[in-house]
């Protein structure tokens, strides 16, 4: 029987400060697993679990030594509410570093638990940065709709959710042939980008793939020798979780139709409060997909044109009309892509805009492309714009060939004074690669 639920945002601000200052002792941890009616759990374990979140924090080094099981287990008794909403004191448990987070949702991802658990050891062995952990999560299908996790879960009957049904990103596929389809996708991909960064990234999620695989494959391999006895069970790789039968297959396919269908409302509202009245039915479900986990990858950017840059960024780092940024619109992105988002914006001259944008395209480094852009950006400040609220710049039309000319003369003057051969081919590429986006911006200006 339900007797809890993972906690919302909206749960937690209404604990209180003085309910978490006491340790949580021996005693308290028995009170609470009573509270949350858990039983699962060893008097060994109980004690582990007990000296490890008694000051409310796991950190690194005790994380590092749970198991996917003891993850799965720690799980059940942190970040907890009632089924009122509110929040229970004693399950407030932090974790010391985010990067923690994809290995803790590891067991959301599907029905599979061979496959969410392939997914945690390799995320352990691979210890991947917290930037690129939380992306990778993202790609997996880690991140979950709270609202739509506490209906589903809700919806179940007793003995469903006391059998150790839970909602998931997948349920009821084949995890075997969804991770095949997903290699086949980035392989073309890979064959068909010439961006560096952009290979670079697929060749990373091909290789967690084929981690995957390889973890996915031990661990069943493994599961059959331990259960020879029924083996029959093994036949088939990825024989569904009977637990999740046609009837929780059928609930969950309602509930998350339900969500897509409310989550497509709310991106058109947001649309409407952004003011936003440009996009297509195409451009409209593409961008609701890319933002729809809250990040922006080079994979993705990628594919997008010029104008559809120009339009996605109307999404981006937002304020309303107090001067807050929208929640909707706190979009995770790299410094690349805020470049390149950056150009889309800078003039309302949008064939320099244009060229600007497919010169930075074709960078790779950071550095280079800061160097490039940034005298760009600060001359247009000094000399003809004012920022406004969103941080987007906003200025009188100029000749664009005037600018760039400023520029040359600028870096032109800097080549003469130094006495450095290596500063000195600095300012010359710099000058040439001026040069180049000043030729190309004509050219396509002729052309247009």
């Amino acid at each position: 029987m339900q007797v809890s639920r993972t906690a919302t945002k909206e749960d937690f601000n209404h604990l209180r400060i003085d309910d978490i200052k006491q340790p949580i002792s021996e005693s308290r941890f028995d009170a609470l697993l009573e509270k949350l009616q858990i039983n699962n759990l060893s008097e060994d374990e109980k004690d582990f679990f007990q000296s490890i979140v008694e000051d409310r924090m796991v950190t690194e080094e005790e994380f590092s030594t749970l198991t996917y099981e003891q993850t799965k287990k720690i799980k059940q008794f942190t970040s907890r509410s009632d089924l009122e909403g509110n929040y229970i004191a004693d399950s407030s448990i932090g974790f010391e570093k985010l990067s923690m987070a994809p290995l803790l949702s590891a067991q959301n991802i599907s029905d599979d638990e061979e496959y969410n658990e392939a997914i945690f050891n390799t995320f352990k062995k691979l210890n991947l940065s917290q930037d690129d952990g939380i992306s990778m999560l993202n790609e997996l299908g880690g991140y979950i709709n709270q609202e739509e996790k506490i209906i589903f879960e809700d919806s179940l009957t007793d003995e469903q959710y006391d059998s150790g049904i839970r909602y998931k990103t997948y349920i009821g596929l084949d995890m075997k042939e969804l991770v095949s389809k997903r290699l086949e996708e980035l392989n073309q991909g890979l064959l068909e980008t010439s961006d560096e960064d952009v290979k670079s990234d697929y060749k990373n999620m091909i290789y967690v793939y084929r981690e995957i695989e390889t973890q996915y494959n031990n661990i069943q391999d493994k599961n059959r020798v331990e259960n020879e006895a029924q083996l029959e069970q093994y036949t088939r790789n990825t024989k569904p979780n009977p637990l999740y039968n046609a009837d929780v297959v059928e609930l969950y396919n309602n509930i998350t139709h339900e969500y897509e269908e409310k989550e497509k409302k709310e991106f058109d509202e947001l649309m409407d409060k952004l003011d936003i009245s440009n996009l297509n039915n195409r451009e409209k479900e593409l961008f609701r997909t890319i933002l729809e986990d809250k990040e922006i990858s080079n994979i993705e950017m990628d594919k997008l044109s010029y104008e559809e840059m120009k339009k996605i960024n109307q999404f981006i780092f937002k304020k309303d009309e107090k001067g807050e940024i929208i929640d909707d619109t706190l979009i995770r992105t790299n410094s690349r892509i805020n470049a390149l988002l950056r150009t889309t914006e800078l003039t309302d001259d949008e064939t320099f805009n244009q060229v600007l944008f497919n010169t930075v395209k074709s960078m790779n480094d950071i550095y280079e492309i800061n160097n490039f852009l940034n005298p760009i950006l600060n001359l247009i400040s000094e000399k003809f714009t004012a920022f406004d609220e969103v941080n987007s710049i906003n200025f009188i039309t100029e000749d664009m060939n005037k600018v760039l000319d400023e520029l040359i003369k600028t870096f032109d003057e800097h080549y003469q004074e130094t006495e450095y051969d290596e500063i000195k081919e600095h300012y010359l590429s710099v000058i040439n690669k001026y040069q180049d986006l000043k030729e190309q911006y004509n050219k396509t200006t002729i052309d247009s």
